[in-house]
């Protein structure tokens, strides 16, 4: 068994919309842009990383990073993780920490000076063992019924 972890191509993305798609089961997504998005955006920019887990051939894992430009912090630049996702069935295999540790070497690599993600309280403790740390409050604000107003 040999899990690669290596940038997404534009065939992956309906793959990972599947996996990404089980964060929040029952509430109704739309990937029809999907890979245009990908295409336009994502895989253009050199401040985004979009990994994917293959395993046989097969996408069971992703994971996406972008880096932010700062003026503060001395001009630096930081990393923000987001939707890190094993497949269900694939759990338990290491995929997780494989993903998580390519994102802190990807960090490391363009001398930020912090990486940080946003997590559900019941996965902070599998994060602390990547020396994440909780820090500060999150919020958010959803956009997406003002859009169409």
């Amino acid at each position: 068994m040999y899990i690669e972890i290596r940038k997404a191509r534009s065939e992956d993305i309906t793959a990972v919309c599947k996996i990404v798609n089980q964060l929040t089961p029952g509430q109704p997504h739309d990937y029809r842009n999907a890979v245009e998005k990908f295409t336009t955006h994502i895989r253009l920019s050199d401040d985004y990383y979009l990994w994917v887990a293959e395993l046989d051939g097969k996408i069971v894992g992703t994971a996406m990073m972008h880096l932010q430009h700062k003026l503060s912090y001395q001009c630096g630049t930081a990393a923000h993780v987001e939707d890190l996702i094993v497949d269900k069935k694939h759990k338990g295999m290491g995929i997780g920490d494989m993903l998580v540790k390519k994102a802190i070497e990807t960090a490391k690599k363009h001398s930020c000076y912090k990486i940080m993600l946003t997590c559900y309280p019941k996965t902070a403790s599998y994060y602390e063992r990547f020396k994440f740390v909780k820090h500060d409050i999150g919020m958010k604000r959803v956009l997406i019924n003002e859009l169409y107003t």
